[in-house]
């Protein structure tokens, strides 16, 4: 049930589609982290201090990527999308009304595929308010480097960014009255 024309269905009978994070690509992460901790501990061997020092910033940042990966598991990102809102939950609960939204769209970058919501200024400063430090920050960051507020959604979902960015993109159009994009991978079902 991870295809657009499932959770248009889904939107229509229950009033809500649920999307959770992927155990399975959240488990992923782990052996990858393990590689940083294991080429750290053999550069921490060295009696070289330059890799001494990379050795254990290595370790580090493995160990760290290894306990994100649980935290992960232990509390998956739930994303809630309604008529008129979508709601992400992942350590806070972050709500968004489709009328903040301009545009939604699918970022690649690099090997990750992101689903990102740009913000209006009214949505944006709205967020900002009731946002958390986190949020805001990734606000912040994110108009530093991109030139207006965006927000991401979580990675490692159960559900295709591709797909689920052209579906969002068709709720948002409904709830704003924006003209949709349609896009070859999923056609509105014909009322």
């Amino acid at each position: 049930m991870n295809d657009p024309q499932s959770w248009e269905r889904e939107l229509a009978t229950a009033g809500h589609v649920r999307i959770t994070s992927s155990p399975g690509k959240i488990l992923l992460l782990i052996p990858m982290a393990l590689v940083f901790v294991a080429v750290g501990y053999w550069l921490t061997t060295s009696s070289d201090l330059t890799m001494l020092v990379v050795g254990w910033v290595s370790i580090v940042f493995g160990a760290l990527g290894v306990g994100a990966a649980l935290l992960q598991l232990a509390i998956p990102a739930v994303i809630t999308v309604t008529a008129d809102l979508i709601r992400v939950r992942r350590f806070t609960t972050t709500v968004i009304p489709w009328t903040a939204v301009e545009a939604v769209m699918h970022q690649r970058i690099h090997s990750t595929n992101l689903v990102t919501f740009l913000l209006t200024d009214e949505g944006a400063a709205q967020l900002r308010d009731s946002a958390t430090r986190a949020t805001r920050a990734a606000l912040a960051a994110n108009r530093r480097s991109f030139g207006s507020e965006q927000l991401s959604l979580p990675t490692a979902l159960t559900a295709s960014a591709a797909d689920l960015a052209a579906w969002l993109a068709i709720v948002h159009a409904r709830a704003t009255g924006h003209r949709a994009p349609w896009t070859e991978r999923f056609q509105p079902p014909a009322r």
